[in-house]
């Protein structure tokens, strides 16, 4: 009996960290999904420890291969890997919810005063937080593909990556389409022995 309240007591407690960490995420969510990236990272990794590093950044690279918002597909997964199912709605309804309220309640402002000035300079600075935020994710991302590769590998990825970003920018491939290619490429380096 005292074994099962400890495991409900755990799960709880698990819950309501995914919930805060998801609810702050939500809260501060400008600038695209990404910006959210070391918000999670600090969250879920260092503050409440619920994944480890290696874990958080496959996480990232799941959730880019799979249609649809980053937030709510790192919410699904993380909320699932700690919590179940139930993790899963948690986390999702937590990152949701400050989002719809906030756009609602920015939308509504906006549509009456976005010519204002203190509004225009209030979104540049809004702009610059979000491109800071997204390069921490760029960083932390790299930081997590490049750890442990060899110097022929880091060279194979840095190629790989750029090949990537060309097709995608330059000769203007769907990224999902990318994302395929360069899953099957991954893994064809891997059946060899590259990895």
């Amino acid at each position: 009996m005292r074994c099962w309240c400890v495991a409900v007591e755990h799960l709880f407690k698990d819950i309501l960290d995914l919930f805060i960490a998801f609810l702050k995420a939500g809260l501060i969510m400008f600038g695209g999904g990404h910006v959210v990236i070391p918000i999670l990272k600090y969250e879920l990794v260092e503050n409440r420890k619920l994944l480890v590093e290696s874990e958080f950044i496959d996480l990232i690279a799941l959730t880019e291969g799979v249609p649809g918002p980053i937030t709510v597909k790192m919410a699904t997964f993380v909320g699932y890997r700690v919590a179940g199912f139930i993790g899963s709605i948690v986390a999702i309804i937590a990152v949701v919810i400050p989002t719809f309220l906030i756009a609602f309640t920015v939308i509504t402002v906006l549509h009456h005063y976005y010519q204002h000035l203190l509004v225009k300079s209030l979104l540049k600075g809004i702009r610059i937080a979000a491109l800071s935020l997204i390069l921490v994710a760029v960083v932390t991302l790299a930081r997590g593909i490049f750890r442990g590769l060899s110097h022929t590998q880091t060279i194979v990825t840095i190629l790989l990556t750029s090949a990537s970003i060309i097709l995608v920018e330059v000769f203007r491939v769907e990224p999902l389409v990318a994302v395929g290619l360069f899953a099957v490429i991954g893994l064809v380096l891997g059946l060899v022995g590259f990895w």
